[in-house]
């Protein structure tokens, strides 16, 4: 439960956060010449009222400047997280135009923007990979033109060398794919990336589950594994139709390290992790693989269903009880789908497509019909 509310919620405005963002996007302006246009409806945003809705808007500017100031990336990224034209105007202070640079000025403004990123995702995005890992390793961050440096210490005995390097290997993938999305070329192995993240999960579980604090530092270390989950997640989701046509096999392991990422994040997990080790005894090959897979998934999907019955019992009569005091009632079909939603939200929904792929895959090489 602790998991699902820190997931919803930033990190918010520890120190002085809330003025750095205020204050930076000023500077911003001056130093890279956009004064007026969408960079000042946004800064007068901002200064009245700031919102997880700025992280989108500053990574589509950065999606923007890095595609060629091509600027369908930029309304891909915001219309991705449910961000269109006329929510940007209905913001206290509305944001009516459309970004437009000179190509004089993307390398200032990445720079600027770059590091803007990381003063907003320090604010509102408590389960950011890159924002979650600084937090843990620490961080020492200048001020973008003025202003004074933010410092932060690393989580000592969580902060090691080696998920160090595990980390930036996930982050590279990470980059490799947004990257392809916009410029074009190949995306990362889902595989592989799926398998690096995992890793990175297993290398935290001893420190989530150990009853040490970490001088009041817990908080930080269950935020980059909720980025890491949710970045398995990413990479799930995208690369679906890459493990489809790789072969059961590839969908057989894609599958295995989706039920690690469950694993990792579920509590009384005994049944699924009795299905992990099952199901990673199998290998595509041998007379009777396919009924014996089939055996495991029917398994695996009976362990998924128990635990949606689980947040549906925990969460649904809350939601009943709350939705009509709600701001004057809250939809009827919102309340109805709220369990199942949160259910989507999580490491379960990608596995569960995975299987769906695989299970026709199953039937034919066991000749189920």
């Amino acid at each position: 439960l602790a998991r699902l509310c820190m997931s919803t919620v930033g990190r918010g405005g520890e120190g002085n956060g809330g003025q750095r963002i205020r204050d930076e996007i000023l500077d911003i302006q001056r130093a890279n010449n956009c004064m007026g246009g969408f960079m000042e409806e946004w800064h007068q945003k901002l200064h009245n009222n700031t919102t997880p809705d700025d992280v989108v808007i500053c990574q589509g500017l950065l999606d923007y400047l890095d595609s060629d100031l091509n600027i369908d990336k930029f309304w891909e990224t915001l219309h991705a997280s449910g961000i269109d034209r006329e929510r940007l105007k209905s913001y206290d202070r509305h944001i009516g135009g459309t970004p437009s640079f000179s190509h004089d000025q993307v390398d200032g403004l990445r720079h600027s923007l770059g590091k803007y990123i990381l003063t907003l995702k320090a604010v509102h995005s408590g389960a950011d990979l890159e924002s979650a890992a600084a937090y843990v390793f620490g961080y020492k961050q200048d001020a973008i033109h003025s202003g004074n440096t933010v410092e932060v210490g690393p989580v000592n005995g969580v902060a090691t060398d080696h998920l160090r390097n595990t980390l930036n290997a996930v982050k590279e993938v990470m980059n490799q794919n947004r990257m392809a999305s916009l410029r074009g070329g190949a995306p990362a192995d889902p595989l592989q990336a799926l398998s690096i993240i995992v890793s990175a999960r297993q290398e935290l579980r001893p420190h989530l589950i150990n009853g040490n604090d970490y001088g009041g530092r817990l908080k930080d270390v269950i935020y980059l594994d909720l980025a890491l989950e949710q970045t398995a997640r990413t990479v799930l989701e995208g690369g679906t139709n890459a493990l489809q046509s790789m072969g059961p096999e590839a969908l057989m392991k894609g599958c295995a390290l989706a039920l690690e990422n469950v694993c990792l994040s579920t509590e009384s997990n005994e049944e699924l992790v009795l299905c992990l080790k099952e199901w990673k005894k199998l290998s595509a090959s041998g007379g009777d693989w396919a009924l014996r897979a089939k055996a495991g998934m029917d398994r695996i999907r009976g362990a998924l269903q128990s635990i949606a019955e689980k947040y549906n019992w925990r969460f649904q009569p809350a939601v009943e009880y709350l939705g009509p005091k709600l701001n004057g009632g809250v939809d009827g079909h919102v309340q109805q789908v709220f369990s199942e939603e949160v259910i989507r939200g999580g490491g379960a929904a990608p596995l569960s497509i995975l299987l769906n792929k695989l299970d026709p895959v199953l039937r034919e090489a066991a000749d189920l019909g």
